[in-house]
């Protein structure tokens, strides 16, 4: 009962955030498309506005809800096709590259998985979960140098409440690392 609660919690906070998103785009446009004259414009034109912005804003809003929840479930299939999904509607949403990083990752399709964050990361180098999951696949491959690098910047740019749960992810990569690199030096 716990799991489902925070799943449908962290869902929820997911959902403001781009719903906010949305709004904040749709008012930025509707600033630049009219003048401080146009006060009297009808009520329905302004609805028909709204909808031809916010419609792919909102398939794109449910189906990253959708995939954060396969990808929590670990249903990593799943999650990758709707990050797909995301990524058709919008190539250049790196939080979506990030999640079917991630997703192809725990599918331990790592190639791919590699190619989809080092993505992200061209899009916005400053999303903290890339470089977590970078730094997975690079301990797991044994380059311990690069997977320490890349965790110190994941752990500078992971937010600790929005990202409480890649956080706790980052922290525990970062034990990996620290006791790895601590038999190392024993030998």
């Amino acid at each position: 009962m716990i799991k489902k609660t925070s799943i449908l919690k962290y869902n929820f906070e997911i959902i403001i955030s781009l719903t906010l998103l949305v709004l904040i785009s749709c008012t930025n446009e509707n600033l630049n498309n009219h003048k401080n004259t146009d006060v009297d414009v009808r009520s329905h034109e302004i609805s028909k506005e709204i909808v031809e912005v916010e419609t792919p804003a909102l398939d794109i809003l449910f189906l990253y809800s959708n995939a954060i929840g396969y990808l929590e479930m670990q249903e990593y299939k799943h999650a990758i096709s709707r990050f797909s999904q995301i990524i058709n509607i919008n190539p250049n949403l790196a939080i979506a590259y990030k999640g079917r990083g991630a997703a192809y990752y725990y599918e331990g399709l790592i190639d791919l998985s590699k190619v989809d964050l080092e993505k992200a990361i061209s899009i916005d180098p400053n999303l903290g979960g890339s470089y977590l999951y970078l730094s997975m696949i690079q301990y797991d491959s044994g380059d311990i140098y690069n997977a320490e690098k890349s965790i110190n910047k994941a752990i500078n740019l992971i937010h600790p409440i929005r990202e409480a749960k890649e956080l706790e992810k980052a922290t525990n990569q970062i034990a990996k690392i620290l006791e790895l690199k601590s038999l190392q030096m024993n030998r």
